[in-house]
């Protein structure tokens, strides 16, 4: 999940137009997000059916674990790391999970990540859900628009596009294809 996610965040960056520093950053900062789920009880993080209380309990701390592991690192660590390990599940208002002690917004790394982290999970069979087609996962994300940073959502869709790269699409002759990279329409790869 975590390569995925980093995977996403790198595809998104490096069509902004991003630094190699800033890849890294981007990169390293993605695939770090869910470090604190090593710290999560395996009987936890690989239940198959629906958390207790006392599970979910768990499972939220998850964010603010992954950011005292990597606090514990010192100075070896970047703090948009630190920041996406915290910051991914909380929407651009500061809602969502953990509850900081004091207002705090998450930064634009980290927001990239949160949006790159739903799309994955919708994205992907686990467990409890089917895997969801990429135009299936945009509807839910975009119906909850305003648990994303806007600009990071729609940068995202932009780039990935409708269909993003290896999906298998029907093309209007009805012959079968792959695509191989985006147009300059999400919908037209």
């Amino acid at each position: 999940h975590s390569v995925r996610v980093a995977l996403l965040a790198l595809q998104v960056a490096r069509g902004l137009g991003a630094s190699r520093e800033q890849l890294v950053q981007v990169g390293s900062a993605a695939l770090l997000h869910d470090i604190g789920k090593s710290k999560v009880p395996q009987e936890v993080l690989f239940k198959q059916g629906r958390l207790s209380d006392e599970e979910w309990q768990w499972m939220a701390q998850h964010p603010r674990l992954g950011a005292q592991l990597l606090l514990e690192q010192h100075e070896t660590v970047d703090p948009r790391a630190i920041g996406a390990a915290f910051c991914h599940h909380m929407r651009p208002d500061g809602g969502g999970y953990p509850q900081p002690a004091v207002p705090l917004l998450p930064c634009g790394s980290s927001r990239l990540v949160r949006v790159c982290d739903v799309f994955e999970a919708l994205t992907s069979v686990r467990p409890y859900k089917r895997a969801l087609t990429p135009i299936e996962a945009y509807a839910v994300m975009f119906r909850n628009e305003c648990d994303f940073d806007p600009v990071w959502l729609r940068r995202f869709a932009h780039t990935l596009g409708l269909f993003p790269n290896g999906s298998r699409v029907t093309l209007r002759d009805g012959s079968l294809a792959m695509v191989t990279e985006q147009g300059e329409r999400p919908e037209r790869p």
